[in-house]
Order: C-alpha cells, then structure tokens, then sequence
C-alpha cells in the first residue's frame, strides 16, 4: 500500500509538471505568434524547458523556471538583433511590480531586477561568474556575469577575446628609440606647425611601442597611408631579414580597395622597391598578401570553425585589418586566437560606422574605453614628446590601460576639404545634430514650392519629397552607360561603372526596400531595351554573392557581372575581378545563392566606396523602421560616396535617426576598462 501510495504522489507531481510546462509553452507561443520572438527563440525555449522539468517540484520553483526560460528565450533574441548579451537593468528598468511578471499587450513584463537575478542565481540552467572556476560552466548553457546574461558559447567569446586583447598589449616591445626617430624623419616631412598634433605620426609610435594597435578615423584620413607607414618603420625595427605581412578585411571588395591603396602607398616610401609580389623595405624584405579574414582563417565547409586556430596558427609577423568596424565578436574572437605569440596586429576602422551584420560591435567596444582620445601614459608620452617631437601642450597624461594607450584616431580629413558639404554632412550627423543637418540639407535641396527638380551635378543634394521616377531620372545616364559596355562586351568598363555608382537602402523589404526598387529599376531596364531583365540571369546583371563556397575561392560579398562568352555568345558566364586587378568567369549554376546588385543595403556598402551614393529611406516610418534608423546608419551610407551623395528621406526620419544611437549590448568595454592599468 505503501508503494502503490508513493507511486500516487509520483504521478501527481508528474502531472503538476505538465500542467506547469505547458503553462509556460503557451506563452512562449504567445510571443511567437505576436513575433516578439523568432522560431529559434521559441524552439531554444522549449529545448530549455525539458531540460528543466525535473527542477518543478514546487510552485516557488515554477515560477523560478519561468522566469529564467522567459529570460534565457529573450537573450537569444537580442542576439538575434546582434547584441551578445541581455542587459537585465535595461530589461527590467519600466518595472513597476516586485513580484508578478506577466504576458500583456507590450509583451512580457519582467519583475525587478533583483527578482531577475535571484532566479538566475539559483537556476540550475544558470552560471553565474563569482570566482567559479570556469569549468563549472561547462554543462550550464546559461552564464550571468555583471548583471548581463550571455548564451555560453557569447560568453565565451567575449571572454577569450577580452584576456587576449590584454595578453597583446602587456607585451613588452624593446625597440631602438634612436631608430624609430631616424624612420620618423624618414618618411614624415617637417610640420609646418609645431604646435598641431601629427595623428598619423603618433599612430606610427604607437605601432611602434604596441603588439596591438587601433588606428580609427573617418573617411579619408589616411587609415591606409598610416598604416603603410608603420609597416615600413616595423620594417626597419624588427631584428629579421623577411616579414611576413597579412593585409585582411571582412569583403573581397574592401580587400581590393586595400591592397590597391596599400600598394601605391609603400612604393612612394624611401627606400621602396617592388620584388616580384614582394617589396623590398631598406634592407628588409617584405611578403604581403591580401585576402578577405575568412580566407585567411581557412574556411572548412558547413563547420563553424577554421583550419587555423591556436593549434595551428597563422603564419605571419605583422597581421593588418581594415575596416575592422565590420568584425563581428566570434570571427574577431577567433582571429586573434589564430595568431602566434610574436605577431603584431593592427585594427583599422571608422568607429562610427555601423557595426557588424552579425553578433556584437567589437570596434566602437574598444573605442569606448578611451574617453579622451588625446590622452596617454607618462611613459607613452615621453616617447611622443622626445623622440616623435609632439607638442607637449596638446596631448594629456592619463593613467590609464595599456589597451586604452594603444587607441589613435586620426582627426584630419585628405579627402574632403573644410568647406566640403559631404565632410560637413557626416560630421553633424555624426554628431546627433539635427539642426545644423537640417540647415546643410536645406542648403541643397533638390526641390522647392516653385520649380521642378533642379541639376542634381553637385556634391550634396537632397530630396525630401522623391517617387520612383525621381531615381530612375537619377539612374538613367550611367545605366545606358553602364549596359553599352555590357553589349561591347568590356569586363574592365563593366566593373569600372559598377564602382562609380550605387543605391543605398534601409532594409531588403518594403515600398523602398532592396526588393522592390530593384523590381522598379530591372522594368525601366526592360523598357529602355538594354537588358532582358525579365530573365533569373542575363547579360548586365550585377551580383552579389551571399553564400561561402571555399572549394570555389567564392565568399560572401564578392562581387560579379554575367556577360555573354565572347567564344560562344549563347553561353553566359559570371565575371570576378581578382585582387591584382585580373579577372575569372564561372557558370551562374556553380556559384552558391547570390543576387542582384542595382540596390543594396547600406549595411551591405560597409568596405566600399563609390563616386555617387544615392542612398533611399522608406517613404512611411513603420515602427520597425524606426527601429532601423540611426546615426550611425546615415552617417555610413554618407561616408561610402567619395564625389557626390544624394538623399531621397524625409525630414522626420532624418529627425529620428540623428536621435537614436545603434547600441548594442554588450560587456566587452566593462571587461577592458577593469583590466589593470599602468
């Protein structure tokens, strides 16, 4: 009777564990049909909510379990919006209840804060970092840590990539100050000034003094000039006969704009001298390639790892990246893993810009550690003021981290001049100011009350009431061009014209989504004759690929033009232009998923730079559109045209985008101020 009795109180608790767990999976699925959370989110939830069932035994604990499933299924969200973690105190900051935490119209209201944390804390699905070994965390797919909740494997990389940014920039460099003075005379010409800041120079010593350096600058401050400078000087410092230099960005077409800049830069250095694919530096010789930071890594198909890792490093002395803006925290993470002991990495950026596609903002995280750019260590500073002679009254002492003493930003533009609108453009809007943007704007706006659309031949114009029309009027002149080419059959003119302009927009859906202008412009193309757009492929077509295909040397990003085969016209082929300026074709049925290109994100423009941007906000501000909008995606499509940008939005939206800042989650700035400073 006894056993039959036990047996009962078992099966009561079984069925109170149903019960409960399917309490919390309706409203999971309440989240998911109101698209608060995304199928994955839904699914890890569940996931979670079986390994958890065993841990009901009590109400208190229910209600524990569904607290803690609520936040681990809305960290995976965030993740999905790119942040790495969950803030709780931004999760948990509108709660006006202690207790009771509920489904509403608004979503899922959380209780406070320290109800959060307490659940958190005593989850077994949960660990949370107080001097734990790190091991303990192993088995647990849930780790708190300052108040943020991580999945691990974020944890992990956010982790690893803190301890080795500092393991780099520990590193002792012993070099010859005599000498890094002899190389600064070298390829420096005297200031006109004495008492302005050389941000170039200064990004040379600190190259020179650091295994990791990031030099940040807007457009056209000579990020590359800069670095060409301190691969020369390094050149000249380090005791070896042959350096091995990785030049690397995150798109094939950042990786061409690179070398291309690179290359004319070290030849007009002393001493410089081209060697085959090498250069020769002095008495130094130097090995550089260029290739996008997943060919480098080794990409292994339909694996998230690389072939090379800290096992099997990359062979290289110094390792170069730019627009370091678009690593995101995983390939960054295991980047710097991939690096011997003795390699010198320098990141190159724009801080401002929009962060990466994917998980995390690494770049603007370091950043934001320096407050005050121009400050550095007294031991740094001696070496500005003595050896590379900058004004003492210019620069501040600061006792601050061996990682915050590694950050130069370059202030003075070379591409545009002060009165340039496009340079005063991204300043303001990079700067949150609508008033003065506004007043630019108005400046050169392409309509008035009074008078048609006037010539839009200028450096800035604006258009805040614009139809399609408007942009197709913009296109036509260069898509003739662009097509005449196409039926010469002139692969270089081809991709020549393909550089020279581009649209920009929001989002790949919507009245002004990718999707749809490119529908609006491949009909105007039909109309004019020049193409049979009609066609999934045809001649003139503009690609981008989407997908990885490392047995193919194709990657995400690349970009392509389908030409007929001048040996067989009917045959149509996909044409690549290759780093050195060369070009290769293959078939359109053996490249992996790609589209068009008349049209592109403005995320997708990170890397590049074109004449003429002509960059398009939706016409109707949804709320998901808000959303999008930012600063930091204005200033980006601005900072991508090199002669003239065209904006087609409207005031409001400029409004609200110069309003809201792109931030994203994340612990990686905490982690890097609380490391020792000097």
């Amino acid at each position: 009777m006894d056993g039959q009795n036990d047996m009962s109180v078992i099966d009561i608790k079984s069925q109170d564990v149903n019960a409960r767990n399917n309490n919390i999976l309706h409203k999971l699925k309440q989240l998911l049909s109101a698209a608060l959370i995304r199928p994955l989110d839904f699914s890890f939830g569940q996931f979670l909510l079986r390994k958890s069932s065993k841990h009901l035994a009590s109400n208190s604990e229910e209600i524990a379990t569904e607290l803690v499933i609520m936040l681990a299924v809305f960290t995976s969200e965030r993740l999905g919006k790119q942040h790495s973690c969950l803030a709780l105190d931004e999760l948990t900051q509108n709660s006006n209840n202690e207790k009771m935490f509920q489904l509403s119209d608004q979503g899922y209201q959380f209780p406070a804060l320290e109800i959060c944390l307490q659940a958190l804390q005593n989850s077994p699905l949960v660990f949370s970092v107080d001097g734990k070994s790190i091991m303990d965390c192993a088995s647990k797919p849930l780790v708190l840590e300052n108040g943020k909740l991580y999945l691990q494997r974020y944890w992990h990389y956010e982790e690893r990539l803190a301890k080795d940014l500092n393991r780099l920039t520990a590193m002792d460099s012993d070099i010859d100050h005599h000498l890094l003075q002899t190389c600064l005379t070298c390829i420096f010409p005297k200031s006109d000034s004495l008492d302005v800041v050389d941000w170039q120079k200064v990004a040379v010593v600190i190259a020179s003094l650091n295994a990791f350096t990031v030099v940040t600058g807007g457009p056209g401050t000579g990020k590359t000039t800069t670095v060409v400078k301190i691969v020369w000087t390094l050149c000249h410092l380090l005791a070896t006969n042959k350096v091995k230099v990785h030049l690397a960005a995150p798109t094939g077409k950042a990786v061409s704009r690179l070398l291309e800049s690179v290359e004319g830069a070290i030849l007009s250095l002393p001493s410089t001298k081209r060697q085959g694919e090498s250069f020769v530096l002095a008495d130094n010789f130097v090995s550089m390639t260029a290739t996008t930071v997943h060919r480098l890594l080794g990409v292994i198909p339909n694996s998230p790892f690389f072939k090379h890792d800290s096992e099997n490093p990359i062979n290289a002395d110094i390792l170069i990246v730019d627009e370091a803006s678009m690593l995101d925290l995983p390939l960054l993470s295991k980047l710097l893993q991939a690096i011997p002991t003795s390699c010198r990495v320098i990141l190159l950026g724009d801080k401002d810009q929009l962060a990466s596609v994917d998980v995390g903002s690494v770049l603007a995280d370091v950043c934001a550690i320096k407050v005050d750019i121009a400050s550095f260590s007294a031991k740094t500073l001696e070496v500005l003021h003595a050896v590379a002679k900058q004004p003492e009254e210019a620069l501040t002492m600061s006792h601050q981290s061996r990682l915050a003493d590694a950050l130069v930003e370059l202030k003075v533009s070379y591409r545009f001049s002060a009165d340039s609108q496009i340079g005063r453009l991204a300043k303001v809007v990079n700067q949150g100011n609508f008033a003065d943007t506004l007043s630019l704007l108005n400046n050169v706006r392409a309509y008035n009350d009074s008078a048609e659309s006037v010539s839009t031949d200028g450096e800035l114009s604006w258009w805040p009431d614009y139809q399609y029309g408007d942009l197709l009027n913009l296109l036509e002149k260069h898509l003739q061009e662009y097509f005449e080419a196409v039926r010469l059959g002139d692969v270089k003119k081809c991709f020549e014209l393909l550089k020279k302009l581009q649209v920009l927009t929001l989002t790949n859906h919507g009245d002004w989504g990718k999707h749809t202008l490119e529908n609006v412009i491949e009909q105007f193309i039909k109309t004019k004759s020049w193409a049979q757009t009609e066609l999934e492929v045809y001649a003139g077509k503009p690609i981008m690929v989407l997908e990885n295909d490392a047995s193919k040397h194709i990657y995400n990003g690349d970009i392509g033009i389908v030409l007929p085969d001048k040996a067989n016209p009917h045959i149509l082929l996909v044409w690549f232009e290759q780093y050195d300026g060369s070009y290769k074709n293959m078939l359109p049925t053996q490249l992996p998923t790609f589209a068009s290109m008349y049209v592109i994100t403005t995320h997708k423009s990170q890397g590049s730079e074109y004449d003429k941007v002509i960059m398009c906000l939706p016409s109707v501000a949804s709320h998901t559109v808000l959303n999008m909008l930012s600063r930091e995606l204005i200033y980006t499509g601005i900072t991508r045209a090199k002669k003239q940008f065209v904006l087609m939005a409207k005031a409001t939206h400029i409004k609200a985008a110069l309003a809201r800042r792109s931030n994203r989650a994340s612990g990686l700035s905490e982690r890097l101020i609380n490391a020792q400073c000097d």
